[in-house]
């Protein structure tokens, strides 16, 4: 589970598990998952919706990606959205339909379910990057935690779950 780049790093070490064999847990929730440190989706520069993520914050952020990255080949190997997910377990995705990860994690969307991933985007419209970090302050927030917590329940059968 992680907002924003912890979202991208929880699929990259799923990733990374499943090629050496090691256990998979039981599903994955990303928060606005920043998957592709290329930064190469038109998303990632067109969120003029977001207030917080702009094209100023995408640049310097995939600036001080670059530099993490001693061999510029490599970025592809840090953005779980290049890597394969078939065998992936359960994921939810809670986005906004106008931030910056939109277009990434709709075609990763779309990939994961090619490949028979039970993946669900739990999406909304005109709201910030990681509007879900605001579930204490906003409704849509809070719908979206609850979203999680009612997810998550179904996946470890839990009773009570809706």
């Amino acid at each position: 589970m992680g907002f924003s780049s912890g979202g991208g790093l929880s699929l990259l070490l799923l990733s990374e598990a499943q090629k050496v064999n090691l256990p998979l847990p039981g599903a994955v929730v990303g928060f606005s998952s920043w998957l592709d440190a290329t930064a190469s989706t038109e998303s990632m520069y067109n969120s003029i919706h977001d207030p917080f993520v702009d094209t100023r914050v995408v640049k310097f952020v995939s600036s001080v990606a670059r530099k993490l990255v001693v061999d510029p080949a490599d970025e592809m190997h840090w953005s779980p959205f290049f890597h394969p997910v078939q065998g992936f377990p359960p994921i939810l995705i809670i986005m906004s339909l106008h931030e910056c990860c939109t277009d990434e994690l709709l075609e990763y969307g779309q990939r994961a379910k090619k490949a028979g991933v039970d993946i669900t985007l739990f999406t909304r419209p005109h709201l910030p990057h990681a509007y879900a970090i605001f579930y204490g302050f906003t409704p849509e927030g809070k719908e979206a935690m609850d979203h999680t917590v009612t997810w998550i329940k179904k996946r470890m059968n839990v009773t009570g779950a809706q």
